[in-house]
């Protein structure tokens, strides 16, 4: 009888004690998925710092289309989505020649499969609340993870410690390489893009902006294709129009001046753009050609370094390469746990990155939650899940995040890859196929059929129900 008594005043202190437990959380990577964990981290109150190597935000990039599952995230994490962006009503696919070949409606869905948002807009909105939790020239050198704490020392010297350290630090990631040694890198995928955005003056009065004008009231989302190149105009305010030009590395390697437009010059990109759009005899194209201010974007790469971010000039473009990041064995490891690109970087044909890496965010402290860790007053109610130690218990956490985590984003990474041939075939007999299946396919098939991984699909309600499934499952661990 006195074991039980005492077995069970021993629980209930362990329960009373840890029950409510704040986490010094630390964030590598100052960009869309570490500010979405620092203020995940801040909502549950735990204390957070984010390390950013830049010496400050660079603002370039295009654009991001939020699915319905990023903006319920930004919802979860406070964020307000209005004005954010613009809700497009339809999808359009052209070809060559400007005829259009299909047309598929978004309007019937209520509410809205998502909005399209400028990246520099969707960074300042995260990091408004984050000002002062975030660290700039902060290049990671070495991690060490403890028993009992993680501790982080940068290239400037300094050092940071804390109980958990999220890598967040995108495809190249260096928290990735340095937990993970043994992981695969990521892979070049066949493709590239030019892309950038148009910002329309309300002086300008000329036919391409009356164009333009069009395609941001008309709410498209405009695809224009032929073999192994295609053209995206994606409307993201009302005076602004995002374009992304991609082409297949097969196009690239026998047209580009040095085999690859990573090697080329701006004003290269656009003797290639150009003469890659030559023969379509579409209006729209033409406008957004004579919008690009190509010469701007030698001086901004200049002073950025990085092409995928370097603009900050109106209309000027910014270059990126594709990358495919081979599915990982965990997420965690020990006191350390990677979200976002660091963890699964997605191609863009599905345009998910930074939708799933706010996903995370949410999902990664909504587990930790489920564990024990976090501030009552911030509305954390749940005991722990296990008898283990607060540092084990931690350890467990991250490891019940990646488990439950890993499977969706596999299936993701499949369903980018599957995009990519499917859009961007070469040849003849590819082109053949495309048209067939964009002209006979039903909705579902050419587009719809992917909302259930995105746009129509609840990934938080899921993931919560697997969590919870599994908590219940459990046994504590003596």
């Amino acid at each position: 009888m006195l074991p039980s008594l005492v077995l069970g005043l021993l629980w209930t202190a362990i329960c009373t004690a840890e029950e409510h437990t704040r986490l010094r959380v630390l964030v590598v990577g100052g960009g869309i998925g570490g500010l979405a964990a620092g203020k995940a981290a801040k909502n549950h109150g735990h204390s957070v710092q984010i390390f950013e190597s830049r010496q400050r935000h660079r603002y370039g990039g295009v654009n991001y289309y939020l699915w319905r599952n990023g903006l319920n995230a930004l919802k979860e994490l406070g964020i307000s989505t209005g004005g954010l962006g613009l809700a497009l009503s339809q999808v359009r696919f052209f070809d060559a020649d400007g005829k259009l070949i299909r047309n598929i409606s978004l309007d019937a869905s209520e509410p809205p499969w998502g909005v399209d948002v400028p990246r520099r807009a969707l960074l300042s909105r995260l990091q408004r609340p984050m000002r002062r939790h975030i660290h700039f020239g902060k290049e990671v050198a070495h991690i060490e993870c403890r028993p009992m704490n993680v501790s982080v020392t940068f290239a400037d010297g300094t050092t940071a410690e804390g109980d958990v350290l999220i890598g967040a630090d995108g495809c190249s990631s260096t928290v990735r390489r340095l937990i993970f040694p043994e992981a695969p890198q990521p892979q070049e995928a066949p493709a590239t893009s030019i892309g950038g955005l148009i910002e329309l003056s309300p002086l300008h009065r000329s036919p391409p902006a009356r164009l333009l004008r069009e395609c941001c009231r008309g709410r498209a989302f405009d695809y224009y294709l032929r073999a192994g190149v295609s053209m995206l105009l994606i409307p993201c305010a009302p005076h602004t129009v995002g374009w992304v030009f991609c082409v297949h590395e097969a196009l690239e390697r026998r047209k580009c001046p040095h085999g690859a437009l990573a090697k080329c010059t701006p004003m290269e990109w656009k003797t290639f753009v150009e003469g890659q759009f030559r023969g379509f005899s579409v209006p729209m194209v033409s406008a957004v050609l004579s919008y690009i201010k190509w010469g701007a974007a030698e001086a901004s790469l200049k002073e950025a370094g990085d092409a995928h971010l370097a603009t900050t000039v109106s209309n000027a473009p910014v270059l990126w390469r594709w990358y495919d990041l081979p599915e990982l064995p965990s997420y965690s490891s020990d006191g350390a746990v990677l979200i976002g690109d660091a963890a699964h970087c997605l191609l863009p044909t599905l345009g998910l990155g930074a939708n799933s890496a706010i996903e995370d965010a949410v999902l990664l402290f909504e587990t930790l939650r489920h564990h024990g860790f976090g501030d009552k007053a911030a509305g954390v109610t749940h005991r722990p899940v296990s008898l283990l130690p607060g540092s084990a218990r931690l350890r467990e956490g991250l490891s019940a995040y990646s488990e439950l985590r890993r499977p969706r984003m596999a299936t993701m990474r499949l369903m980018g890859r599957k995009e990519l041939n499917k859009i961007y075939v070469n040849g003849p007999l590819g082109n053949l196929l495309r048209w067939a299946l964009l002209r006979c396919a039903s909705d579902e098939a050419v587009f719809t059929g992917n909302a259930q991984l995105y746009g129509g699909y609840d990934g938080l309600k899921q993931f919560r129900q697997r969590l919870t499934h599994r908590k219940e499952n459990m046994r504590p661990v003596e």
